[in-house]
């Protein structure tokens, strides 16, 4: 059995990004401010990517990127 956690403990989770509607960047900055504003600090971001669809390839070009955050919960956890 594993000694429990800490709730106070500050974990770093590393998070994929990506869209392909839209305006793009923009939601990927959506969604980087959405975290912050729920308590998911978000740390470092990556450069941004555009790449070509897999798999299913009729649909646009995706803009991918990732980031570092910190947060107080299990990644997991979150919904």
């Amino acid at each position: 059995m594993s000694p429990p956690q800490d709730p106070s403990r500050k974990r770093t989770a590393y998070i994929a990004l990506g869209s392909n509607m839209g305006d793009r960047i923009g939601w990927i900055e959506k969604a980087c401010n959405e975290m912050d504003a729920r308590g998911i600090r978000v740390t470092r971001t990556s450069s941004l990517w555009e790449t070509e669809p897999m798999y299913v390839l009729d649909q646009d070009r995706f803009v991918n990127g990732a980031c570092e955050v910190r947060l107080s919960v299990h990644a997991l956890s979150l919904p």
